[in-house]
């Protein structure tokens, strides 16, 4: 009855060390955009605006992307 005790302690030990796995590459790499690249995106947008063309679905998609790369940012820890 001992040793079962024993071995039982011993099972649940090695066990134990199983418990917390290190979680790794859930991240994506962070796309950086240059000040320059944003001025052009801008300047596209509003070229398109100017000439009679809303597009209302882009810039939803920009707006939501952006939100996505700012939880990211927090998430991923500036990564």
């Amino acid at each position: 009855m001992a040793r079962s005790k024993v071995a039982l302690v011993l099972l649940l030990a090695g066990l134990a060390g199983c418990a917390a796995p290190e979680v790794k590459g859930l991240c994506p790499g962070y796309v950086h955009y240059s000040p320059e690249d944003q001025l052009a995106l801008l300047g596209e947008l509003r070229s398109a605006g100017a000439a009679g063309q809303p597009l209302p679905e882009v810039r939803r998609y920009l707006r939501d992307y952006g939100k996505q790369r700012a939880a990211l940012r927090v998430i991923c820890r500036g990564k």
